[in-house]
């Protein structure tokens, strides 16, 4: 995957936009993410407010990052070999994906236009094959 310049940007901008409603968007976005798949709520055995930061500092690195996406890629794997452990399967990333855009669309409001959503969506597309396929060569 290679985003580009213009993507980065309307990823970390849009980012900078929620990141001072943090537990808004987290709690939105799990309440979105088990209406949709109710199958993942026994994934999280944390208390939500800690799930929430976790969620939150995970997306705040990785959008920090990716100006240098191929540096990444190794983080990312790790995650998804992580996420193995906590009983993640590849039918949970379409869902969660789908949580995400849902919440940042409601935040965002008007300023999640039809460019900021293509490049969001295309970003959580790549992390979510990366991670698959470490899962997938860990098994």
């Amino acid at each position: 995957m290679s985003l580009t310049q213009n993507q980065v940007e309307l990823i970390q901008g849009s980012f900078c936009q929620i990141a001072p409603d943090a537990s808004r968007i987290a709690d939105l976005f799990y309440d979105t993410l088990f209406e949709l798949a109710p199958n993942t709520r026994p994934l999280f055995n944390n208390s939500m407010s800690l799930q929430w930061q976790k969620l939150m500092q995970m997306l705040s690195s990785t959008v920090a990052g990716l100006y240098d996406q191929e540096a990444l890629v190794p983080v990312i794997q790790e995650m998804g070999r992580r996420h193995i452990g906590y009983g993640v399967k590849p039918e949970h990333f379409t869902p969660m994906t789908d949580a995400l855009i849902f919440s940042l669309q409601q935040h965002l409001s008007s300023a999640f236009t039809p460019e900021v959503r293509d490049a969001w969506t295309e970003f959580l597309q790549w992390v979510s094959d990366v991670m698959q396929a470490a899962m997938l060569a860990r098994r």
